[in-house]
């Protein structure tokens, strides 16, 4: 057989942090509830607008 490398990731980008959940990318266990709650959505948008800055 022959040696297969990794496969590159391409960069996804979602119109808010409730469809990259929605969208199968994020890996979930079976206990995973079926959306974000109000909180988690909260943050994760606040986070994507405000990202920390890294020197």
């Amino acid at each position: 057989m022959a040696f297969q490398g990794k496969s590159k990731r391409v960069p996804q980008q979602f119109p808010s942090p409730e469809e990259l959940y929605l969208s199968g990318t994020l890996p979930r266990t079976t206990e995973a509830v079926d959306g974000l709650w109000l909180h988690q959505g909260d943050v994760i948008r606040a986070y994507a607008e405000h990202p920390p800055q890294h020197p």
